[in-house]
């Protein structure tokens, strides 16, 4: 995705969710829940239109995907079996950015973009720089046993200690994580309306 200009912080109150799935931003809203700009700014009533735009950008800024990727992304979901929205978010959390991320290894997607793209990350024991593969059941992601990338992922544990995810296993010895199976839809909690979604590439 092309550089962000606007600090997360912004972008998390712009949409009033927390997006990037971070604590600090829970107690930002928690702070302020109006929008950017003025103190006393309200949240305007907006467009059917604006808000199915609104439940993509939430997708995209937290995945950190750009928009031709995401638009394949869709015409890929749709033609999977089931629902289009469902498929969706099946797709974006089996990225090997995020299951890095969900796996605690990295403290933001942004991170574990970043780890992958510099070769921290290793999948199936093969060293990897693309954050956009598509996991399987049975895969195994791990740390490149070099000391920058071991100390990046347990500076990363401490701080995200006791998180986990259904669709995951992690062993901390290893520092390594296994693709238990394929996300259920039920499991994924992202604060998104996927039928807007659907509806804005389906116009």
């Amino acid at each position: 995705m092309s550089r962000k200009l606007k600090p997360r912080g912004k972008i998390v109150r712009r949409f009033g969710v927390n997006i990037y799935e971070m604590p600090k931003y829970d107690q930002l809203l928690s702070k302020k829940s109006n929008p950017p700009g003025r103190a006393d700014a309200k949240r305007k009533k907006i467009s059917n239109y604006g808000l199915q735009l609104l439940e993509k950008q939430k997708l995209k800024f937290a995945y950190e995907i750009g928009e031709k990727q995401f638009r394949n992304l869709y015409y890929r979901a749709k033609k999977m079996k089931g629902r289009t929205g469902d498929n969706i978010l099946i797709l974006l959390e089996s990225r090997l950015d995020n299951a890095v991320f969900r796996l605690g290894l990295a403290e933001s997607r942004s991170q574990a973009r970043q780890m992958v793209s510099h070769r921290h990350i290793v999948l199936n024991g093969k060293s990897v720089n693309v954050p956009s593969i598509t996991l399987s059941p049975g895969d195994i992601i791990g740390l490149k046993r070099k000391d920058a990338s071991i100390n990046m992922g347990r500076e990363a544990l401490l701080r995200r200690k006791g998180i986990s995810c259904p669709w995951l296993d992690f062993d901390e010895d290893s520092l390594s994580g296994t693709m238990r199976s394929n996300p259920e839809p039920s499991w994924i909690k992202f604060p998104v309306d996927m039928q807007r979604v659907v509806e804005y590439y389906a116009r």
